[in-house]
Order: C-alpha cells, then structure tokens, then sequence
C-alpha cells in the first residue's frame, strides 16, 4: 500500500537487532566493572549493527537524492520552513551531498564518535520538521528515498508520519550508543587507533631483583 516505506521496515529489523543485542549485553553484565572478553564481543556486535543501520540510511537516502538535487530542492521548498529561497536551494543541494558524506564515514567507522553524534542529531532535527507538517496540515511524502514529494491523503499522511518519527528516534538512539560506544569490528578507528583488546594484558613478570631490591644469592 505504502511504496517508499520498505526502508522503514529494515530500520525497524535492525533496531529490533540492535535492541536484543543491547539488552542481552546488559543482562550478562557482571557485577563487577571489568567485562568479561565474550560481554565486550556483544557490545562490539552492537556497535556494528548500530553503525551499519545509521550509517546504511544516511547513504541510502543521500545517495537517492545526490542524482536528482533540483527535486531535493523542490522537496525542501514544499516543507515551508526556510523563509528565502537561496537557503532552501543551499539546504536542498547541501543535505545529500552532507548525508552521503556522513554515512559513508559512519559505515567505515571512521571518528564514529563525532560522525555518529552529527547523524544521531540529524535524525532530531528530522523529528520535529514532521510533526511541524502535521500541525499545519501538509500532507506530503517525506522524499526521505529521493524522488518527487508527492501530496497524499491525510490519513495516509498521518501513519507515515507515525512510523517516520519512531524511525528517527530510533535511529538517534542508535546513534546515541555509538557516542557511548564508538569502537567496533571492522572499522577504520580500529586501524586508526589502538586495537580492541580481546583480553585483559597480563602483568609483565617481575625479576627477583625487581621484586627485593637486590640480586638475588648465589648457589655455591
């Protein structure tokens, strides 16, 4: 019934991932403030999911819209938010391009804590720009996948709007666990910085001499 809302329903699929993942690391939390190697695999398989989810959107819906940037512009002026048109055409050809460039480097996870930060807030800003739709009644396709804003019935409207919001915010959530969770399996920050430790480095032997002060006594 709903064409353009299959990338809603594969955000949902990999929340609901995401979710499970996130409350079976919590679960398996061991009282004390060192995780075991197994319960820092889960929170890095969490950290892949979230990145692959956020990161995957962003290249989708800035690569659908790069191609065609004077749809994304009108797009942009049928919101009725930017008072002049040169910013709605700055916006409209500057969102793609800043989309695509995002995700890209959250897919990589590449500095995932900042580039994550900027996506998790991007999908904020996209929250309360639908509900302002809603208020003044414009009922429009979001042009979220590219392609022309089509006007649709109110009801229609309004269940897509629904399902649009729950899909920001938990996007923004995912983006949130990667600010507090930034590292992972594979990504350019593993290369970048120092590798995940699987296991607590065991401390460096001590000589006898280390250990007393002195050397230690001879055999005759």
């Amino acid at each position: 019934m709903f064409e353009g809302t299959a990338l809603t329903w594969v955000t949902y699929a990999l929340g609901i991932v995401a979710v499970v993942l996130f409350v079976a690391q919590r679960r398996a939390q061991p009282a004390s403030d060192k995780a075991r190697p197994w319960q820092r695999d889960w929170a890095n398989w969490l950290s892949l999911v979230a990145r692959v989810t956020l990161g995957g959107i962003l290249v989708w819906a800035g690569g659908a819209k790069v191609g065609a940037l004077e749809l994304s512009v009108d797009t942009v002026a049928k919101y009725q938010l930017l008072p002049v048109f040169g910013l709605v055409r700055f916006v409209g050809y500057a969102l793609p391009i800043g989309e695509l460039i995002l995700g890209g480097l959250i897919l990589a996870g590449a500095f995932t804590r900042w580039t994550a930060a900027l996506g998790g807030l991007l999908m904020l800003v996209y929250v309360p720009v639908i509900i302002s739709l809603w208020a003044r009644g414009i009922w429009m396709d979001c042009g979220c996948g590219g392609g022309e804003a089509a006007d649709l019935a109110a009801d229609e409207a309004k269940l897509r709007y629904v399902l649009d919001i729950l899909r920001d915010l938990m996007l923004a959530l995912l983006g949130a666990w990667l600010v507090r969770h930034p590292r992972s399996r594979p990504s350019v920050d593993q290369w970048l910085l120092q590798p995940l430790p699987d296991e607590p480095e065991p401390e460096p032997a001590r000589s006898d001499r280390s250990q007393t002060g002195r050397r230690p006594a001879r055999r005759t």
